[in-house]
């Protein structure tokens, strides 16, 4: 299966800026820190700050470190990767976890943030960030949900744009926000359940192919890799390099399944610019696997 680079007319794909929540504070609860760089479990109180574990009303954030999850949870958000220099980890073997707010990776230059999915299931209701400003690693080995409708809430794959209005997401484009941003998502097993847009790839740059699996180039910065039994079932634009971005997507094995029931308007595409932008490039690669749109 071979893909092009193809422009999209202005009125193609809807432009509308994504909030962080690095720009504004959480709405409800508190953001609790994982206190120090070690191991443990999400439900030990000692290693949070301020010996509380969070809770559904708070947001959860690993500077470094590894948070293991065994039993189920909720809160608003999840980031891991907050602090240069240093790798965060949730690790999930078991429990049903819950998001009502982001999944957020990687999220400040030189820095690494991974989550683990190997046992139960997490659902997201809002956006995901692989490699926001850092990197950002997705491991998904069991059943995973993004639930989340409107624009805002996209999955973003590797983000290097660094827009004029400032928005790390949105697609007005200027410059690099951050030439260390690597997102990878490594799906080899489990359904992804994937509601809103997913963009591999995104920001300014030139063009490349992929390394090895699992690995980069210097411009490849977005990297989705589907194999062996996993399910990827995309409702909305899927988006492979999008507005100056590299982005590629490989699949040896498994079901990529593409349909339309977010948006009735919604494409499969790959080096995916709006006309007057700066150009994108998308590489899929197919080796095995199914692909039905």
């Amino acid at each position: 299966m071979n893909f092009t680079n193809r422009p999209v007319s202005p009125g193609a794909l809807r432009t509308a800026p994504l909030i962080l929540t690095l720009l504004c504070p959480l709405a409800n609860g508190a953001e609790i820190f994982w206190a120090n760089p070690v191991t443990g479990s999400f439900s030990d109180p000692s290693l949070w700050t301020g010996g509380v574990v969070p809770g559904a009303t708070d947001g959860a954030s690993i500077p470094a470190g590894t948070v293991n999850i065994a039993a189920d949870w909720a809160l608003t958000n999840a980031t891991a990767g907050t602090l240069a220099a240093s790798s965060a980890l949730f690790n999930q073997t078991a429990g049903n976890a819950a998001l009502t707010g982001d999944l957020r990776l990687g999220t400040v230059a030189a820095a690494t943030g991974g989550y683990t999915l190997s046992g139960g299931k997490l659902t997201v209701a809002n956006a995901i960030h692989v490699g926001e400003m850092g990197a950002g690693t997705l491991k998904i080995a069991t059943d995973l949900d993004q639930t989340a409708t409107g624009i805002a809430n996209r999955m973003v794959v590797g983000n290097r744009a660094l827009p004029a209005s400032g928005n790390l997401a949105a697609e007005d484009v200027s410059a690099f926000a951050s030439p260390s941003s690597l997102g990878s998502v490594q799906h080899t097993a489990g359904a992804f359940n994937l509601t809103n847009e997913l963009w591999i790839g995104l920001g300014s740059g030139g063009s490349g192919t992929a390394d090895t699996e699992g690995g980069y180039s210097d411009i490849n910065f977005g990297m989705y890799e589907l194999s062996g039994t996993a399910t990827l079932r995309s409702k909305n634009w899927l988006l492979v390099g999008r507005t100056g971005g590299e982005g590629v997507l490989n699949i040896s094995g498994g079901t990529l399944t593409k349909t339309a029931e977010g948006d009735p308007n919604c494409s499969f595409v790959a080096g995916s610019y709006d006309a007057g932008r700066t150009s994108a490039h998308g590489t899929i690669n197919q080796t095995g696997g199914v692909v039905t749109t």
